[in-house]
């Protein structure tokens, strides 16, 4: 948090928030803030909070990492023809399924760098 703040990462305090995986979670739910005694993620896994921001896990997060940023500087671009879908009907159709396949062609650009802070290795 100290290292955004100094970098002058921050350009919208209300979207400052953490992500990490479920794993990280889990274990910062076991370990306190040494002075007030209160565990460090509280909330539930999918969403808590870690010092009054929002702080969320996925599994699409690498290993041993915690990502916390100002997410308004995290451009999302949508390329091509946005949103792409195709129905599939027939190849499961004695099992009664239809398939369905979404394809959306995006980018994801970081307007700032130093709005982003990333700890690797958490353990």
């Amino acid at each position: 948090m100290t290292a955004v703040a100094n970098g002058s990462g921050v350009v919208d305090k209300e979207s400052l928030g953490f992500l990490t995986t479920p794993n990280v979670a889990s274990l910062l739910k076991l370990r306190y803030f040494s002075a007030a005694n209160l565990p460090i993620w509280s909330g539930s896994i999918p969403s808590g909070r870690i010092d009054e921001q929002l702080a969320v896990s996925s599994t699409n997060v690498p290993n041993g990492s915690i990502i916390h940023a100002d997410w308004s500087r995290l451009l999302i671009a949508q390329w091509s023809d946005g949103l792409q879908i195709a129905i599939d009907p027939y190849t499961q159709f004695q099992n009664n399924y239809t398939t369905i396949r979404l394809c959306a062609s995006v980018h994801f650009q970081i307007a700032s760098p130093l709005s982003f802070n990333i700890i690797t290795g958490v353990t």
